[in-house]
């Protein structure tokens, strides 16, 4: 079974070491087209600084890094919206951690259990 992640899951160590303005071309088994919600394969990013600049281009860009991911699906635009309000437990949601400040919060999430 092929791997799911993000593209910032994957390639963010490898593109953050690069300047503002490098261009990296990142390769994977496959991507999801957000645009048409077709699986593409294989699949071949152009970024440029911080922003896919192609799509499988015909041929990668002179001088440019390469990143290959192997077998994993790529899905570019998507951003990691993840949140939890509520914290259920043994006895069901808490409710007292609606009233807790933001530094109570950070207090809480760093205590192991």
């Amino acid at each position: 079974m092929a791997r799911t992640l993000p593209l910032p899951v994957l390639a963010l160590a490898a593109l953050s070491a690069a300047s503002a303005q490098s261009v990296t071309v990142v390769r994977a088994q496959r991507m999801l087209d957000v645009r048409s919600g077709r699986i593409v394969a294989p699949a071949s990013l152009v970024v440029t600084g911080d922003r896919i600049t192609a799509v499988n281009p015909a041929a990668p860009p002179a001088g440019a890094a390469t990143v290959d991911l192997g077998d994993v699906t790529l899905m570019p635009g998507f951003i990691d919206m993840h949140v939890h309000v509520l914290v259920r437990d043994s006895n069901g949601y808490r409710q007292d951690i609606l009233a807790e400040t933001g530094a109570d919060a950070v207090l809480r999430s760093s205590i192991s259990a």
